[in-house]
């Protein structure tokens, strides 16, 4: 299933980082809030990001483990295990971390710049409402992908991928794919371009304020600027290019293996990795 030895290594080794580097930012949440240096709210906002991008490294575990199984011979062949209930599974996963993290980011974004505009009117300070807010959106996810997979499994009875992707169709005939592609291309773009405004937002009204209280802090406000670029950065070199070759796969009359495993593997959890290293670092400070 997977190509050769070295994209089984990278997803290996991408899975473990995802769970390490996230597992460590939350704990390093926990106890900052704990000790009050992080608030409460924030920090189970962090903490939402981090579950879900978990997520996707089960994924990619899952992927990796059940190609050592079909390596070694004791497993069903592939198109068998495209019809499996766990490559249904895992095509489930895979849409539900592609929707919600786009979205998740742009909710730790839009509560953090509300928090600085507004400290004492932002509903984003109050623990219940940020709770509110997750379940809500983690429920909609979760009800939106259980159905995307039961319809899948009743029109067709099989993923397209054998890696269990569903933004990748080789035989270009499943309409799901179609309409999943262009609607989380839509989602991550629009994601890029939301996170960038709001992070703007805070820099000026962060410069903004210095200016008015005759504050200079030049240190810390090229500290913000360096987290800034490093988080945009990241999320572009995930949703940016993912998009294009999802895109382009549609448009493609045949593309290899190693191009969807890639683009899974290495491209897509970019941010995954980035993003909780530097909320790791704004929670040690």
């Amino acid at each position: 299933m997977l190509p050769n030895l070295s994209v089984k290594l990278t997803l290996y080794t991408v899975s473990s980082l995802i769970s390490l580097i996230n597992v460590v930012c939350l704990l390093v949440h926990k106890k900052a809030a704990q000790t009050k240096q992080i608030k409460g709210a924030y920090g189970v906002a962090v903490a939402f990001v981090n579950i879900t991008n978990t997520s996707y490294a089960f994924y990619l575990l899952v992927l990796w483990s059940w190609n050592n199984f079909l390596s070694s011979g004791k497993g069903r062949r592939h198109l068998e295990w495209q019809s499996a209930l766990l490559c249904f599974l895992m095509f489930g996963t895979n849409s539900f971390f592609s929707f919600l993290s786009p979205f998740s980011i742009c909710f730790l974004s839009l509560a953090r710049c509300r928090v600085v505009v507004c400290p004492l009117e932002s509903k984003f300070k109050d623990f219940r409402f940020v709770c509110k807010c997750i379940v809500c959106m983690s429920s909609v996810a979760v009800v939106c992908t259980i159905l995307v997979s039961i319809t899948m499994w009743h029109i067709s009875g099989k993923v397209p991928a054998n890696i269990c992707a569903p933004f990748f169709d080789p035989t270009h005939s499943f309409v799901i794919t179609t309409v999943l592609t262009w609607l989380l291309v839509c989602a991550q773009l629009f994601s890029v371009v939301f996170v960038m405004s709001v992070h703007s937002k805070v820099f000026s009204f962060l410069g903004n304020r210095q200016k008015l209280f005759l504050t200079n802090k030049p240190a810390s406000r090229r500290s913000l600027l360096v987290q800034i670029i490093i988080l945009n950065i990241s999320n572009m070199l995930s949703w940016v290019p993912s998009s294009v070759i999802y895109l382009s796969a549609m448009f493609l009359p045949q593309y290899p293996l190693v191009m969807m495993v890639w683009t899974e593997g290495a491209v897509k959890p970019v941010h995954t990795v980035v993003s909780p290293v530097v909320f790791t670092a704004l929670a040690l400070r």
